[in-house]
């Protein structure tokens, strides 16, 4: 009972909004009108399609999201470094949903199975994340600097999940002669 409109079906009600622009003039009985026989062309016109991006568009375009992907943890890395300036008793874990919460991810940290699940119930940045992924990647990135240990993404709501999801696992107690695998790539590093 509709026409197809690049992609959507439109209904009566569309076609009612659309006809009735010359109501209300003086005479007219209020009448609606019967709807055209067929759409107009606009309506049946193909739908436009972005081009395909050429490697070096995609090459320049990824380079672009991950310049922009930096700059959006530094944020979040910043806003960290705030909350624990203000109240360094504060559970690292915790500061860092803090941090996320004031950029407007809705996070919040649960126990979970082998230690703790950072939970982003909103991602601002998802629709393009989508596409990017090294969006994904670099926030998981400066969340495993902040805490000061490995941390893995489970879920993301840029790949049809319900809620972006990190594991923080439990740390574990090192002693001098068995560093942590952080504090072995520190030591090669430096």
């Amino acid at each position: 009972m509709g026409w197809r409109l690049r992609g959507a079906t439109v209904g009566w009600c569309c076609v009612i909004l659309m006809s009735t622009a010359g109501m209300g003039q003086v005479g007219s009985t209020g009448a609606l009108p019967a709807p055209p026989e067929r759409p107009p062309a606009s309506v049946t016109q193909p739908e436009w399609r972005p081009p395909v991006r050429t490697g070096a568009a995609r090459r320049a375009s990824t380079t672009a999201v991950a310049g922009a992907a930096q700059r959006r943890v530094a944020g979040i890395e910043t806003r960290y470094d705030e909350i624990v300036a203000v109240e360094p008793d504060v559970e690292p874990s915790q500061a860092l949903a803090r941090a996320l919460t004031q950029g407007g991810y809705a996070a919040s940290v649960r126990q979970g199975p082998v230690g703790e699940q950072l939970c982003q119930q909103h991602c601002p940045v998802s629709h393009v994340a989508h596409e990017f992924p090294q969006l994904c990647e670099a926030e998981t990135e400066v969340f495993s600097k902040v805490l000061g240990r490995h941390v893995q993404r489970l879920a993301t709501i840029a790949h049809g999940d319900g809620v972006c999801t990190t594991c923080i696992p439990a740390a574990r107690e090192t002693s001098a002669s068995h560093p942590s695998p952080l504090q072995a790539h520190e030591r090669l590093t430096s």
